[in-house]
C-alpha cells in the first residue's frame, strides 16, 4: 500500500516570496487545511486541483472579456462620434455615461431646440437598433435618450439625478 508523501519545500524568490510545493501520492486521500480564523477545509488532493484549474480559467476568461470590452468601449466611442458628426446640424451636446463598471452606458443627446425633429429622432433610433444587434458591441448595454435644449447647468442636473438612480 502507498502511504501519503507530502514533500514541502520552500524557495525564495527574487521578491522575497516563499513558494511551498505540496505532492501527494494518493489524490483521493482528504487534505485538512485549518486557516488562522479557524475555519477548516477538508478535500482530496484532486478537489484541490481542479478548483486551482477552474480559477485559472475563470481569471483568464475574465481577462479575455475585459480586454474585449475595452476594444468594444472604444469602438463604440468612434461610432458615437460618427453620429454626432453627421447629426451636428441639430445637436446641442452629446454626453455618454457609463454607469455601475460600464454595465451600462446611457448615452444622452440634446437637441439645438425644442421643437421635435423627426429626422433627428429616427436616427437616434437607428443608432440604439445599431448597436443593440452588432455583434461589435454585444457586451455593452447602451440606453439611448434625446432631451430639448436646455441649459449646461440643467443637462448636468438631469445626468446626474438620472444615472445616479440607475
Amino acid at each position: 500500500m502507498t502511504t501519503t508523501t507530502i514533500e514541502v519545500y520552500q524557495n525564495t524568490t527574487s521578491s522575497s516570496a516563499n513558494i511551498t510545493e505540496i505532492y501527494q501520492e494518493d489524490i483521493h486521500k482528504t487534505l485538512r487545511i485549518i486557516y488562522r480564523d479557524g475555519n477548516v477545509v477538508e478535500k482530496t488532493a484532486e478537489e484541490i486541483a481542479n478548483d486551482i484549474h477552474q480559477l485559472r480559467i475563470y481569471k483568464e476568461t475574465e481577462e479575455k472579456l475585459k480586454r474585449s470590452l475595452e476594444i468594444q468601449l472604444s469602438q463604440l466611442s468612434k461610432r458615437l462620434m460618427e453620429w454626432c458628426k453627421v447629426n451636428s446640424s441639430n445637436l446641442f451636446m452629446a454626453c455618454c455615461v457609463p454607469v455601475k463598471n460600464y454595465s451600462r452606458i446611457f448615452f444622452i443627446v440634446v437637441q439645438n431646440s425644442n421643437a421635435y425633429n423627426e429626422e433627428f429622432s429616427r436616427n437616434l433610433t437607428r443608432l440604439e437598433i445599431e448597436v443593440e444587434d452588432s455583434e461589435k458591441f454585444c457586451h455593452i448595454n447602451m440606453k439611448v435618450m434625446e432631451l430639448p435644449m436646455m441649459s449646461e447647468a440643467d443637462i448636468y442636473n438631469f445626468v446626474h439625478n438620472y444615472t445616479s438612480n440607475n
